[in-house]
């Protein structure tokens, strides 16, 4: 069972404010982005994956767009990952296993009003990160590059599926 999701509403006012949607055109011209130096992400070719999370996120599109335009993702996957990390005595590390990343990243997303990826599509993009024979694990830097990339890929099959 995973841990019960901490509301972080306060953070979403800026995010909610109407016109957040033009900025998410700068996130489009970003297909693929290389994390933390070695790790690369391709948002257009994960985005078909995401159709259902699409669909559950679609009218929260600006909000997508603004919290990764303006970092305040980032801000608040530091806070969710202390949160998170509570396997080992914390350690700096989250854990598959032990159902860390899923929560981690259910958390983060719980603080925009985002619906978050199925495990399945979360596993996917997990995979790209702990590529390598990382065991499973995450550390503080790759676990906000997780998530920008989710959001990001996020936006990308939102803004598919306003094209069809």
């Amino acid at each position: 069972q995973h841990q019960q999701k901490q509301h972080l509403s306060p953070a979403l006012s800026s995010a909610q404010k109407p016109g957040g949607t033009k900025g998410g055109d700068a996130i489009l011209k970003t297909a693929s982005m290389t994390y933390l130096g070695e790790v690369q992400v391709s948002f257009a070719s994960l985005a078909p994956f995401f159709a259902s999370s699409a669909a559950a996120n679609a009218a929260r599109r600006g909000v997508v767009a603004q919290v990764v335009d303006d970092g305040s993702v980032a801000r608040h996957a530091v806070f969710c990952f202390q949160a998170a990390d509570r396997g080992g005595g914390g350690g700096g590390l989250l854990r598959w296993s032990e159902g860390e990343i899923q929560d981690f990243v259910a958390n983060v997303f719980d603080c925009f009003g985002l619906s978050p990826p199925s495990e399945e599509q979360l596993d996917q993009v997990f995979q790209i990160f702990d590529d390598g024979g990382g065991g499973g694990v995450l550390d503080v830097r790759e676990s906000v590059c997780l998530v920008d990339a989710l959001l990001r890929t996020l936006y990308f099959a939102i803004a598919a599926q306003d094209e069809e």
